[in-house]
């Protein structure tokens, strides 16, 4: 073999070498994500939700003047529900249970509806 020929032989197999080397591009559309794992469901708690509890405690009320906010609160807070966490939602369930008629509000009190007793 002559000089150029061995020249020629290595510039093919570096040119060869290199194309192997490279990875081809491969289209967007052919590539697929990770797929996500999904959290696992939570499954609800197996009591009352946060509007019928509120409904038993003033409906358990002995006091003819009713429940006050706080001390709905304060009453949730020792059945273990976190009261400052959810303090917009029992807002909202005594609001829905107002409009219903289902609660009266008494100055700051509120006691079962007429359609509840």
């Amino acid at each position: 073999l002559s000089a150029r020929e061995s020249l020629c032989i290595v510039a093919d197999m570096t040119e060869t070498a290199a194309a192997e080397a490279v990875p081809q591009a491969v289209p967007a559309a052919q590539i697929k994500a990770p797929k996500k794992k999904k959290a696992p469901a939570q499954s609800k708690a197996a009591g009352l939700n946060l509007g019928d509890q509120i409904a038993k405690l003033v409906a358990d009320c002995r006091d003819r003047r009713g429940l006050s906010l706080f001390a709905i609160k304060k009453s949730l807070a020792a059945n273990g529900v976190d009261v400052e966490k959810c303090r917009h939602l029992i807002k909202m369930c005594i609001k829905k249970r107002l409009a219903n008629g289902l609660l009266v509000q008494n100055k700051g009190s509120f006691k079962i509806g007429k359609g509840q007793c």
